[in-house]
């Protein structure tokens, strides 16, 4: 699946995440067809559990409709939480550097589970 075959939906979480701030900034569910989230978390600096609990809830609801998920942030520790909800959702779900990378990677088709993304030239 590349972009021009649905939706590409881009969640932009800055500062300290927390659940009225996700609430606000997730999208609707009045797309057709199936979705990629870009989720750029470049300039967040933290989140309550709540907001993260509150993430997984709504991802839960709207899995059917979302076909991947590209997560942008430059935290190591933040790239291997990614990785692992997206083993423990069956989600492709990838984190990236940069959002150049993420865009690529949803532009090309996203890659299947065990591939690596790329790293950022910058």
């Amino acid at each position: 699946m590349s972009d021009a075959e649905g939706p590409v939906l881009l969640v932009r979480l800055e500062g300290h995440l927390t659940t009225e701030v996700l609430e606000g900034a997730l999208p609707k569910t009045d797309w057709d067809d199936r979705a990629v989230m870009i989720v750029d978390c470049s300039t967040m600096t933290g989140y309550d559990g709540a907001a993260r609990s509150e993430f997984v809830r709504w991802h839960r609801a709207h899995r059917e409709r979302i076909a991947a998920v590209a997560v942008v942030t430059e935290k190591p520790l933040w790239h291997l939480v990614v990785s692992a909800m997206s083993l423990a959702s069956g989600q492709q779900m990838r984190a990236f550097d940069d959002l150049r990378s993420a865009r690529s990677w949803v532009r090309d088709g996203f890659p299947r589970h065990g591939s690596r993304p790329p790293r950022s030239a910058e």
